[in-house]
């Protein structure tokens, strides 16, 4: 009953890598009925191809007594639905001796929706970033034209006082309007 209503998917299989157990929080993540998969390996079930080869091997050298530093630690891997898709998960793995034989039993967490949550996270601080970048633009040109307007000013000033001053010679007033 524990197993059956723990919200992470717990998979165990046996010595032989066959699959023992499959809860109904492993059905839904892995997209799979519990009775398909009894009996199964546990590798053709949960890892994508590419990777089979070394979680066997990894598989193996645990079995024999090796990797300890994998028992009852997080580890972050990447799973396959049963349509194909991968998605990654937080693993923890532990053995379990049962009448002479080793079992081998996973606590699974899909980590889909953290990492689509941590993206979009990212995506929303590199977007602040740009806006700040943007106002931060927008103060420096304010201040530039602000510090340009007042020499410049004084000159328009200077150059009509010239132009009215110039009314005997249009060609100095010309030159003082183009000013």
């Amino acid at each position: 009953a524990i197993v059956d209503h723990a919200l992470a998917a717990i998979i165990s299989s046996d010595e032989e890598s066959l699959i023992t157990e499959f809860n109904p929080a492993a059905e839904g993540m892995f997209g799979r009925r519990r009775a398909e998969v009894l009996g199964r390996s546990v590798f053709e079930i949960t890892v994508p191809p590419r990777h089979r080869e070394a979680h066997e091997a990894a598989f193996r050298r645990m079995r024999a007594g090796g990797d300890p530093h994998m028992i009852g630690r997080r580890v972050e891997m990447t799973a396959m639905h049963a349509e194909g898709r991968e998605f990654p998960v937080e693993v923890v793995l532990w053995r379990t001796a049962v009448g002479g034989e080793s079992h081998f039993t996973a606590s699974l967490t899909d980590l889909s929706e953290r990492r689509a949550a941590a993206e979009q996270i990212e995506r929303q601080r590199e977007a602040l970033r740009q806006s700040e970048k943007l106002s931060a633009m927008g103060s420096l040109l304010a201040g530039v034209a602000h510090e340009l307007n007042n020499p410049l000013a004084i000159v328009m000033g200077r150059a009509s006082l010239l132009e009215e001053k110039c009314d005997g010679a249009p060609e100095l007033q010309d030159d003082a309007r183009r000013i």
